[in-house]
């Protein structure tokens, strides 16, 4: 019996020895497993700051956009108001030359004496037009003359009579 227990013992010691040693192997084995997961944390707190650093592009990127966008609005728009004043001014400039065109048809009427001759018209006292008093009168339009000739003939009365004849 001493044999058996001395047998026993030497397999208890070598039980023991190889659970030491498996244990031995187990704490390394979760050391290295608790420096892998330091070094997946790391790698985690690393990719979440670049995640926070494409967020916050993004972000500055959404406002920059947003201010693109709102000086393109108003590039249009100011390019839509240069457009109408265009237009505006190309009808205003065919409506100047409509007037001068009609002026000058207005002004092809009147009885021009360039040479200071007299005739029938101007002894009984009616103004004649001259090119420079008809210059004056388009530009100063301060008043109409009481008598004038016009389309050949003697008109009086002040302003209304004078332009009914055209």
């Amino acid at each position: 019996m001493a044999q058996r227990s001395s047998d026993a013992a030497k397999q208890i010691k070598g039980l023991i020895g190889q659970s030491a040693d498996q244990v031995a192997r187990g704490v390394g084995l979760v050391g290295q497993a608790g420096n892998v997961l330091t070094k997946i944390a790391e790698h985690i707190n690393h990719i979440s700051g670049l995640m926070t650093d494409i967020a916050s592009g993004a972000e500055e990127q959404s406002t920059g956009l947003g201010e693109i966008n709102i000086g393109v609005t108003q590039l249009d728009k100011v390019t839509q108001q240069n457009a109408a004043m265009v237009e505006q001014q190309t009808a205003n400039s065919h409506a100047l030359n409509a007037n001068a065109e009609e002026l000058a048809d207005l002004m092809r009427r009147f009885k021009m004496e360039a040479d200071g001759a007299t005739n029938a018209a101007s002894r009984d006292n009616i103004e004649t037009f001259t090119p420079k008093k008809a210059e004056a009168l388009v530009l100063s339009n301060d008043a109409m003359p009481q008598k004038a000739v016009v389309n050949g003939r003697a008109t009086q009365g002040g302003h209304n009579d004078v332009w009914k004849d055209f």
